[in-house]
């Protein structure tokens, strides 16, 4: 039983007083999901920040586990606190407590734990999806922020599923999640290497496509035209602004596609996904 179910489970602690020491082991812990990898991991949650991403995880149906609110939030936003009250136990903390959870300047006071969202019915989802035209696949792209932004890239692009390497940043992150701005609620995603990612997507009829500064690559018109005479489902990877694609991940693609730039080293690997996206979806 990990630390959460014997919380959740105890019904001693549930005095509704709000705790207000910072030495508190479930604000100790809380604070540790929000900040360590390792420990989500451990657990297998993650902790939701901020009364709008909260909302949308309770529109996209996600089991809440448990809520966290300042007195003040249960007021504020007391539409939500009345919906997390009907789904889960509610621990009420101080305004200094909220602080010391929070990695935010200004914390709004509420949070959601939830369970992790990788998922193995994720892959399932991604790699079975008949209808899915779609995949993005992040290899090493390491900044949360970015992560997070091509996350809400592909939803908004009809995406069906989203992939970030092992080596990219954890999509359960707080920072993932708040650029992501609940995409990754909605969409299947899962974190999972290249070097197994790939050949799956391969066998599920996808074709893999790799972005790479090559001019020798197709083009976008290339890549639109070939996705449309081919009906083709199109798994499409996007490396680091700094490396790039993996050797080993470019290897195991069947195609690649070059952005002309001109003017800088690279497009940023945001607005390179962004890109893709529009030629492939919208511009079709």
């Amino acid at each position: 039983m990990t630390f959460f179910d014997s919380y959740v489970n105890n019904a001693d602690n549930d005095t509704g007083i709000a705790i207000t020491s910072r030495k508190n082991p479930l604000v100790q812990k809380l604070r540790e999901i929000l900040s360590d990898k390792k420990a989500r991991d451990e657990e297998g949650v993650t902790l939701i920040e901020g009364a709008k991403l909260c909302e949308e995880a309770v529109l996209a149906g996600l089991t809440i586990k448990l809520a966290v609110f300042t007195p003040n939030a249960c007021e504020k936003y007391h539409a939500l606190f009345t919906k997390a009250g009907g789904m889960c136990k509610i621990v009420l903390v101080n305004p200094e407590v909220a602080e010391a959870i929070s990695d935010v300047k200004t914390p709004q006071g509420v949070f959601f734990l939830t369970d992790s969202l990788d998922k193995s019915k994720k892959s399932d989802t991604i790699y079975s999806n008949a209808a899915g035209k779609l995949v993005i696949l992040l290899d090493g792209v390491q900044d949360p922020g970015n992560v997070g932004s091509i996350m809400r890239s592909a939803e908004c692009f009809g995406a069906s599923g989203f992939i970030a390497s092992a080596n990219s940043a954890d999509i359960n992150s707080p920072k993932v999640l708040r650029a992501a701005m609940g995409s990754a609620f909605r969409l299947p995603v899962l974190q999972q290497d290249m070097t197994k990612a790939l050949p799956l997507l391969n066998e599920a009829g996808f074709t893999t496509v790799a972005s790479l500064l090559d001019k020798s690559a197709m083009t976008l018109e290339e890549l639109r035209a070939y996705s449309a005479e081919h009906h083709s489902k199109i798994a499409l990877v996007i490396g680091s602004e700094g490396a790039g694609i993996s050797p080993e991940a470019a290897a195991l693609c069947q195609k690649k596609v070059y952005i002309p730039i001109s003017g800088a080293n690279s497009l940023n690997a945001a607005a390179a996904a962004a890109v893709l996206l529009y030629q492939l979806t919208i511009h079709n």
